[in-house]
């Protein structure tokens, strides 16, 4: 931070957070290349707990590093997701809200 003001913007897609397909599914591995087929409605449950845990994992790491925090969602135009983050920020930091310190 050094001094500035900083704010994680977690950008995801509705069909990130709830995998909306149904059957037989390819899914890519964008790391490795490697292609497997899955049911989508056997692995939904697994999928949605694994990404609802790696969005929290992320909003606490920016909280724990003195960031600000938001996630936005593809499906809302950018010009009013913005405008509703700083508008809550703005109320938060009226109400005297204060970002949690930055840990070593």
């Amino acid at each position: 931070q050094r001094g500035h003001d900083v704010t994680m913007l977690q950008l995801i897609s509705a069909e990130e957070q709830q995998l909306p397909f149904v059957g037989q599914i390819e899914l890519d591995d964008l790391e490795t290349g490697a292609r497997q087929i899955v049911d989508a409605g056997a692995i939904a449950d697994s999928y949605e707990s694994a990404m609802q845990a790696f969005l929290e994992r992320s909003r606490l790491h920016a909280l724990r590093d003195g960031l600000d925090y938001a996630l936005i969602t593809t499906n809302t135009p950018p010009e009013q997701t913005l405008r509703d983050y700083l508008l809550r920020r703005s109320r938060r930091e009226a109400a005297g809200y204060a970002r949690a310190p930055r840990h070593a």
